[in-house]
């Protein structure tokens, strides 16, 4: 969510598609950089998964993870490393690093053992995960 107050809009959709569609609660993870509207929407429906999105070096979404029943952390890509992803891990988090464009960036995340990433060209996982090994 990145627009302010967009928080109902986000969970009245995720509860239509559950209600109505068919979808399941597993099929979506709201996240933002705004961790009131996180708070809130886990406030308005506590079935919804949420993540935070961190900018910047520090060890707060440790302690928001801790409160607030965070499924992932979502970090920039130039703030990860093993280490983190470790600490992650042993936390129960999922990580899933943005903005990943490059090639080479998908592989080092991988050996890294992120769960996923956020990316402007989805071609670029498809077409990796399409290889059949040699």
């Amino acid at each position: 969510m990145k627009g302010p107050y967009t928080v109902c809009l986000a969970v009245s959709l995720i509860n239509d598609y559950v209600s109505k569609r068919g979808w399941n609660y597993n099929q979506f993870i709201l996240s933002s950089f705004n961790h009131h509207e996180l708070i809130r929407a886990k406030k308005l429906d506590p079935h919804i998964k949420i993540g935070i999105v961190i900018s910047s070096r520090h060890s707060q979404y440790k302690e928001f993870s801790d409160r607030f029943d965070t499924y992932s952390v979502h970090p920039r890509i130039d703030l990860i490393n093993a280490r983190f992803v470790r600490s992650a891990h042993r936390r129960g988090l999922k990580v899933f690093v943005y903005t990943v464009n490059q090639p080479d960036d998908i592989t080092r995340l991988e050996a890294m053992g992120v769960d996923g990433i956020f990316t402007d060209f989805p071609e670029l996982v498809t077409r990796r995960s399409s290889r059949t090994p040699a």
